[in-house]
């Protein structure tokens, strides 16, 4: 199985290579200024001759007798060839330790980040980790819901919606998506209800009125369209579709000189006399139907021309 290495794992071997590192050259340094010392003592010894003498008792070292022009001048005292030896010995076993027990500790550092099974540490890159196996978030399930009900799969989305809903009551999206399907299924009641839920948690939602406008036109209750729609408009004026949506409830309560104004608010000219023509033809009213929609074709042609 291919070895992985995370961050964690990378930072603690650089921190047992650097201490190692350090006290490897620690060592080095003292050994070296050691041979350096015998070194120059034993130049010492060729340029000047070395006599071995009778220490005091309490001396137990080797003495040189400097001369010159026949006097005395000085008397070093050198450390026993013996000493050095034991010195460099126990040097070496300081050193061998110090490394030994930093190495060590710093393998006891990255332990610690490990997992303490060893299941879990021989697991692959590609191989999915226990945080992997949480639950799918909110929007997961709610664009999982999303995708079904795109699928025609209504019944299992509509589940997943009021899963959602049921669990984290201020996710607006859903009560959206459930009231249209809801609608979709011509269950007016149920996208009502669905709606009106939504707006004991937010009451000023733009959203959630604009649609129970749609509901109450598709009962035929123009008048409370009127009511949801002027509250979605109010509460978002710069949203042309609520102005456009509340223009179309003004039209089919033969509100027509209003609902026109309104489409000429958000429409160009050629377009509000289509859907005035729409508005008319939806109440039974040809004839207008017929003159708005000769408007409209007469205002496209002209804007059309060069």
């Amino acid at each position: 199985m291919a070895m992985t290495w995370d961050t964690q794992t990378l930072i603690n071997w650089v921190a047992a290579a650097l201490a190692f590192a350090l006290v490897l050259s620690v060592w080095l340094a003292v050994v070296l200024a050691w041979a350096s010392r015998r070194l120059r003592e034993d130049r010492v010894r060729q340029r000047l001759g070395s006599v071995s003498t009778q220490a005091p008792p309490s001396e137990t070292g080797r003495m040189l007798r400097l001369w010159r022009e026949g006097r005395e001048v000085a008397m070093i005292r050198l450390l026993r060839c013996e000493s050095h030896s034991r010195a460099l010995i126990a040097a070496c076993f300081l050193g061998v330790a110090a490394m030994a027990l930093a190495t060590a500790g710093c393998s006891g550092l990255g332990q610690k980040g490990q997992p303490s099974n060893p299941a879990a540490r021989n697991l692959s890159a590609e191989e999915p980790r226990v945080g992997d196996d949480r639950p799918p978030t909110i929007r997961t399930r709610y664009a999982m819901a999303r995708l079904m009900a795109a699928q025609g799969r209504d019944d299992e989305s509509e589940a997943v919606f009021k899963q959602i809903l049921a669990e984290s009551p201020s996710f607006m999206p859903a009560y959206c998506d459930l009231a249209e399907l809801q609608m979709r299924q011509q269950r007016l009641d149920d996208a009502t209800r669905t709606l009106r839920a939504g707006l004991t948690i937010e009451p000023r939602n733009p959203v959630l009125y604009n649609n129970l406008g749609l509901c109450c036109m598709l009962r035929g209750d123009y008048q409370g369209a009127l009511e949801m729609l002027t509250e979605a408009a109010a509460n978002m004026p710069q949203n042309t579709r609520y102005r456009a949506n509340l223009a179309l409830a003004l039209g089919m309560m033969g509100r027509y000189e209003e609902a026109f104004a309104l489409e000429q608010q958000v429409l160009p000219l050629a377009a509000a006399h289509q859907n005035m023509a729409i508005i008319h033809a939806a109440r039974g009213d040809r004839a207008r139907a017929a003159e708005e929609q000769a408007t409209a074709e007469n205002l496209a042609a002209h804007a059309a021309k060069p």
